[in-house]
């Protein structure tokens, strides 16, 4: 990853009934654990749009902070023009929302986002982020029930405030 998304964004043609593509690059920087090989680490990510296509999110899973911490978080991009033109990078610092795990006092800990990510912009074009969260103290790591569990991570404001939803707490884990 050389810290820059490629946007794609294609308009149907309807003299060749194909698509017809204009690429455009998104600066969006993260940052390595350091040592060999030093490469900087994207997670996973998506983009979501709202229903009329105007308003939308690029939805990131990563670390720009280094070497603050070493979690990884949503980093969020918006767009209120189609896709033309992109505001942030917008941090989601998972602990700063309310009280994630209710078992767990958050007093000197750090929550981390965990593998795949998805997003959806609702009818009134704030985002939802679905996606795995885990308290990067807890023993055993992820795999210990009750110290980690999916979230609707979401606005209600177009991103100026966040909050998060309980979804699941499961008891089987899948590592890689």
């Amino acid at each position: 990853y050389t810290g820059n998304m490629i946007i794609s964004k294609g308009t149907f043609n309807t003299s060749t009934h194909g698509m017809d593509y204009t690429h455009s690059l998104l600066p969006a920087p993260v940052y390595a654990i350091p040592g060999p090989p030093d490469t900087p680490l994207l997670g996973n990510c998506n983009i979501a749009f709202s229903p009329s296509g105007n308003i939308g999110y690029v939805v990131i899973i990563g670390n720009n902070t280094y070497p603050t911490d070493s979690s990884d978080y949503p980093i969020i991009y918006k767009t209120t023009d189609g896709g033309t033109s992109w505001i942030g990078p917008a941090y989601i610092v998972l602990d700063n929302i309310g009280n994630l795990m209710p078992n767990l006092s958050q007093n000197g800990k750090y929550f981390s986002a965990y593998g795949g990510v998805d997003a959806i912009v609702d009818n009134n074009n704030n985002l939802h982020i679905n996606l795995a969260v885990m308290d990067d103290y807890s023993p055993g790591g992820a795999i210990t029930p009750g110290y980690w569990g999916f979230f609707d991570i979401y606005t209600t404001d177009g991103g100026n405030s966040w909050k998060a939803h309980l979804l699941s707490n499961p008891l089987t884990f899948e590592g890689k």
